[in-house]
């Protein structure tokens, strides 16, 4: 990966060859500032490809194997076991400037058994969820899940943890 940036820092742009570009379904960056030593320290993380045609072991061991190499600081999957029939919801998915989720029959792969996997074929970047939606699975089921996760990725779990944006999910 390169990255440049502006003098000022408010401009960046990020790069990746060809041969890798079509295997990231979004990168993010993210930075810290620091007011003291007048710093910036960035991180880079990568949506694995966990919904849609998309979703297969093949493409998931590719993405985070490849964002491990090039010293990705993070891997992450995004959350949702099941959700009701599109044509249905009065709830408007904020991420998309049509409000349209994806389609009810789409595959999804589950977030935390994904990121499990993962940590078993990777060494470095941190494995985390966008948000994991409380009110999905059993509190201790979810706390055992978690934990079993940050022990087998010897510690490199982000936990994200929110309530979802979909009404009609609960």
């Amino acid at each position: 990966p390169v990255m440049i940036a502006t003098r000022s820092f408010r401009r960046i742009r990020f790069v990746l060859s060809r041969s890798y570009s079509h295997l990231f379904d979004s990168i993010s960056l993210y930075y810290r500032y620091s007011i003291e030593t007048r710093e910036i320290k960035m991180k880079f993380g990568v949506h694995l490809p966990d919904a849609g045609n998309i979703a297969t072991r093949e493409n998931l061991v590719s993405v985070a194997q490849l964002a491990d190499e090039l010293r990705f600081d993070s891997v992450f999957s995004s959350d949702h076991i099941a959700w009701p029939d599109p044509d249905s919801l009065k709830s408007k998915y904020p991420y998309n400037d049509e409000g349209d989720f994806i389609p009810v029959d789409t595959p999804w792969l589950d977030c935390i058994g994904s990121l499990i996997y993962i940590a078993g074929v990777t060494e470095h970047v941190q494995l985390g969820t966008t948000v994991i939606i409380l009110g999905y699975r059993p509190v201790i089921q979810q706390a055992k899940l978690w934990a079993t996760l940050d022990v087998l990725s010897g510690g490199r779990a982000i936990l994200g943890v929110g309530v979802g944006w979909m009404k009609e999910e609960f």
